[in-house]
Parts: C-alpha cells; sequence; structure tokens
C-alpha cells in the first residue's frame, strides 16, 4: 500500500528541502551563537581598548576590524536568506553601517556597532527562550 505523504513536501525540490533544514538547524543553533558573538565582540573591543592604552593602535585597529568583520560576515549570510525570502530586517543596515565605518578607516566605530548589534541580538534570543518558557 502507497504511503500518504503530503503533498506540499513531494512538490519541492531535494535542494529546496535541504536548504530549509539547514536554515532550521541554522535557528536552532542561533541563540549560542548570538552568545558567543556577544562575547567576542566585547572581548575584542575591550583588548582593543587596552591596545591602544598600551602604545599598540595598529594591533588595536586589528582587533576592532576582526570582530566587526567575524560579525559582518554572519550579519552577511543572515541577510542573504532572508533577501532570499524576502524579507528585510534591521540588521541590513547595521550591516551596512559597519561595512561604511570598515570601509572609512573607523575600526572602532565598527567595532561598537558590532557590539551594539550582537548585545541586541542575543538580548532578544534570551527574551524570546524567556517567552517560549513562560508559554509551555
Amino acid at each position: 500500500m502507497a504511503k500518504l505523504v503530503s503533498s506540499s513536501a513531494t512538490n519541492r525540490p531535494a535542494s529546496i528541502r535541504h536548504a530549509e533544514s539547514a536554515i532550521n538547524i541554522f535557528k536552532a543553533s542561533a541563540s549560542w551563537r548570538d552568545m558567543i558573538l556577544l562575547g567576542v565582540s566585547v572581548l575584542a573591543l575591550l583588548a582593543g581598548l587596552a591596545l591602544s592604552w598600551g602604545a599598540h593602535p595598529l594591533a588595536a585597529r586589528h582587533c576592532w576590524s576582526a570582530s566587526a568583520l567575524l560579525l559582518a560576515v554572519v550579519l552577511l549570510i543572515e541577510s542573504a536568506v532572508r533577501l532570499w525570502r524576502r524579507e528585510v530586517g534591521v540588521d541590513l543596515i547595521a550591516l551596512l553601517a559597519m561595512g561604511g565605518a570598515l570601509a572609512l578607516g573607523q575600526t572602532l566605530v565598527a567595532a561598537v556597532i558590532a557590539v551594539m548589534l550582537a548585545g541586541g541580538r542575543a538580548l532578544e534570543a534570551y527574551a524570546k527562550r524567556r517567552a517560549e518558557q513562560a508559554i509551555s
């Protein structure tokens, strides 16, 4: 006897089903990823400030650039996925701001934007977890 399968699952190509499963895995690890990104961004900002005060401005700029680039890459991937699904978010504006700051050589500004964005994402993930716990 033939097994009944929903028509929506059979009509989609395998590549789309694989992409959807990858996105679901990506969403499941989002809260941990956001906390790690926040920690890395804050540590890089503080390390850069310490290096700047310790007469190592080039090393400070590298720390700030690295943290901003890390967050920019994550945002670029997420923004591409969202644009593919025809969703536009505020993260795209932050990505443009970080990219502009880096292009103009303002690495500290880019690092501060990265910390602000990572902090907002971590706070949002925390609030979502709390809301889900309160509902269930």
